[in-house]
């Protein structure tokens, strides 16, 4: 048993010991082929916005499309936000079901049907990148003015009082200037009120606030 053991030892020292390599390195892979290898980096520049940038004033239920469009969409995606905030739509899908997408080569248009002043605000077209870019449009909802008169129909006074007739906007935007008219006459008067300090007969008539 001793002189086996002695024997493994011994057998173990001997290839532990040996050289079986050449000393020149250059010939350690002569036997092999070998290929070389090299990477090129290819660095992709940001799209460019085409679209500019718009400010917009539109009648309220009026079909509204804000386009966004660059030089060259591939390997990217236009985000669309509001307020830069609410995401609206990624891609091609469509976060926010208020709105709609309309596909564009190298872009889109973001559609607003039916628009009303709660959509009034800037929305943001953003190209996704490790440099993004922003492009921002402005809209504004013109809403066709309402308003009422008080009293509403006739006024009643006694010739000698003082009388008065106002005229009030209960919607539109933006606000409307009023202006009072008496027919069958030229003469306007600028402002929501019309009064009088003492009431005549030739005051009487039919009075228009617009």
């Amino acid at each position: 048993m001793l002189q086996k053991y002695l024997c493994a030892v011994f057998l173990w020292v001997a290839i532990v010991a040996g050289s079986p390599y050449s000393e020149d390195v250059d010939d350690m892979y002569s036997d092999y082929e070998t290929t070389g290898r090299s990477e090129d980096a290819v660095i992709v520049r940001t799209p460019k916005f085409i679209t500019e940038q718009m400010s917009m004033l539109v009648n309220e239920g009026e079909t509204v499309r804000l386009p966004c469009i660059v030089d060259r969409l591939p390997g990217f995606v236009l985000l669309w936000k509001r307020q830069t905030e609410n995401i609206l739509a990624v891609g091609e899908q469509i976060i926010d079901k208020r709105f709609n997408l309309e596909p564009k080569p190298n872009g889109n248009s973001l559609v607003i049907s039916q628009i009303s002043t709660e959509d009034e605000g800037e929305y943001t077209c953003q190209i996704s990148a490790f440099d993004p870019k922003f492009l921002t449009h402005k809209v504004k909802v013109r809403v066709k003015p309402e308003i009422e008169t008080v009293p509403s129909e006739l006024l009643v006074v006694r010739e000698g009082e003082p009388a008065s007739l106002i005229c009030q906007v209960t919607r539109g935007s933006p606000p409307p200037k009023l202006s009072w008219t008496r027919r069958h006459r030229t003469e306007v008067v600028q402002g929501n009120m019309i009064k009088w300090s003492a009431v005549s007969r030739h005051d009487g008539g039919h009075y228009i606030c617009r």
